[in-house]
């Protein structure tokens, strides 16, 4: 559903504001993920994983870049500057995990929904296997898990410092390089990494409301059960006819979370 998202972002656009930046080790990932199971085609993108100091942040690139110039864009910006922007930024994944030393906090919008919730960083138990294999130039251990509704397989190695990994995989004795779902519908793949500054608060999580974890999934399933329609209610925003055949389906039919265990 694109142009779902072309819709409610262009609506959301704000004038320009100071923030400040800050050096990050940023980590690029390759993704590929299956966003709307009524096509059933993998999307392809890239996600990063910023670490500053004893935090760091997952998410995806073209959220990253949308939220940094609608931060920052001048007031004077063109209604077709804006538009091209829309477009061109259209991020894989909407949702983002920020991680302390001992926490992850899971971000998402559910429906109209801003939500948050914590859970310990090593909630994910891991069977570790003992034997080595090779991605690349670098000698990787395999681990498997089941976690949010499904099955998961990573490949880490000792030889990148750092316990880093994307989503909430930061909790294996290395850094992940890959993972991937038996599904094949999420997948994961280290490119490279730099120094770089970054606005730490590009998401404005000061927007969003936390919640239990248990509540959450229960706000996922009643959200999943909704159509695309209703979220515009309240809105001030209005669609065609054609519009409105379009978007008055339930978003069960297309939406795939990466949790999916509600």
């Amino acid at each position: 559903m694109k142009y779902w998202y072309l819709l409610l972002f262009s609506s959301c656009i704000l004038s320009a504001q100071e923030f400040k930046e800050v050096e990050v080790m940023r980590y690029y990932y390759e993704s590929k993920v299956l966003t709307d199971k009524s096509v059933g085609k993998i999307k392809d993108g890239t996600a990063v994983v910023d670490v500053l100091e004893d935090q760091s942040r997952f998410m995806d690139y073209a959220s990253y870049e949308r939220e940094r110039w609608r931060l920052t864009k001048s007031e004077n910006t063109s209604k077709e500057e804006i538009m091209q922007k829309v477009v061109s930024y259209v991020p894989v994944f909407n949702w983002f995990v920020m991680t302390d030393k001992d926490t992850n906090t899971f971000y998402d919008k559910i429906g109209r929904l801003h939500n948050y919730y914590k859970e310990d960083r090593n909630e994910i138990k891991w069977d570790i296997k003992a034997s080595k294999l090779k991605w690349y130039d670098y000698d990787v251990q395999e681990a498997t898990a089941t976690y949010g509704g499904r099955e998961w397989t990573v490949w880490f190695t000792q030889g990148i410092a750092g316990q880093v990994g994307p989503y909430k995989f930061n909790n294996l004795p290395g850094f992940v390089v890959k993972v991937w779902d038996t599904e094949g519908q999420y997948s994961f793949e280290f490119l490279n990494s730099q120094k770089i500054k970054v606005i730490w608060d590009v998401n404005e999580i000061g927007t969003y409301t936390e919640s239990s974890k248990e509540k959450t999934k229960k706000a996922m399933s009643i959200n999943a059960n909704k159509t695309y329609l209703s979220d515009l209610e309240g809105t001030g925003i209005t669609i065609d006819e054609k519009g409105q055949e379009l978007f008055n389906k339930k978003k069960v039919n297309y939406i795939n979370p990466i949790e999916r265990d509600y």
